[in-house]
């Protein structure tokens, strides 16, 4: 599913800008919790919206060859709103939890990262799983 409003924001705040440089920190709600990763988390967290910085998106923009970034910017909702697999992160990493969905045969895994009640995407965030 293309998220408009995800390139909308990418190009706002990202496209064009050179490898490293400083962009202005600004936020995008992607989803919210759903009610069902809500209960495996065992919390009330369907209230709370997944946010993405620009930071984040921007890290992303610097590591990924362009076809991968705009794959993940196309279906980075889709991971976060209907993952196949919830994980929570070891205690000693940034994320909370992570979650895993299987798209076009490749799984992806997003660690989202719990901030005073509010979920958050990590810095480093998506990335393929690969298959052995």
């Amino acid at each position: 599913m293309i998220d408009f409003g995800m390139r909308r924001f990418f190009i706002k705040n990202i496209k064009g800008t050179a490898y490293k440089s400083v962009i202005i920190n600004d936020m995008f709600i992607l989803c919210s919790i759903t009610e069902h990763i809500s209960k495996l988390l065992l919390s009330n967290a369907n209230k709370y919206q997944v946010k993405i910085s620009s930071r984040c998106l921007k890290h992303l923009y610097d590591r990924k060859p362009a076809e991968e970034f705009i794959f993940l910017l196309d279906h980075l909702y889709e991971i976060v709103k209907n993952p196949m697999h919830v994980y929570f992160n070891k205690s000693e990493k940034r994320g909370t939890f992570g979650l895993v969905k299987n798209i076009c045969g490749a799984d992806y895994f997003c660690s989202v990262e719990t901030t005073k009640k509010k979920y958050r995407l990590q810095q480093h965030f998506v990335y393929e799983i690969p298959v052995t």
